[in-house]
């Protein structure tokens, strides 16, 4: 009898370590992917020089190929008012409603405007995405979101 018990314990102490090292793996792997999209977002948007149509057609591009569809709130407790876009029919459409859940985030912060050539208009441009903890029995834990940005564009270009 007391080795059956023994037993047990074994086999709970084995499935918990299963689950800790499975959601360890799935934390590390969303983790991954999303830091990938929010750093080619920020490319692309630095490609063309801003978030123009040319890049909200290749953002949403990138996104249907490598299959994010993460979403998540732009504005949960931050200062920073972001701009939601959601993907939806392989193109980029914004959100009006701040509360709703977004596919990306985005923030232009402007540094200077000017229309002089000798202060050219400068700005930087904020991203953020969203992974989330999925284990296998419990599904969908907690949700994660990465912040990136641009570099300083010159005369940059919004649709």
């Amino acid at each position: 009898m007391r080795e059956a018990i023994g037993g047990a314990y074994i086999f709970q102490i084995v499935v918990f370590f299963i689950l800790l090292f499975t959601g360890f793996m799935s934390l590390s792997i969303n983790y991954s992917r999303a830091f990938n999209v929010s750093t080619e977002i920020a490319n692309i948007i630095e490609r063309n020089n801003g978030f123009s149509t040319r890049a909200q057609g290749e953002i949403s591009q990138y996104l249907v190929d490598v299959g994010y569809r993460t979403k998540g709130n732009c504005n949960s407790n931050e200062d920073v008012d972001y701009d939601g876009y959601d993907l939806s029919a392989e193109s980029l459409i914004a959100s009006g409603d701040s509360n709703k859940k977004s596919t990306i985030c985005l923030k232009t912060v402007k540094l200077r405007e000017s229309d002089s050539k000798e202060f050219p208009e400068t700005a930087y441009y904020r991203v953020k995405v969203f992974f989330k903890l999925d284990l296998p029995i419990m599904s969908s834990l907690f949700e994660f979101e990465i912040r990136n940005s641009t570099r300083q564009l010159y005369f940059p270009i919004d649709s």
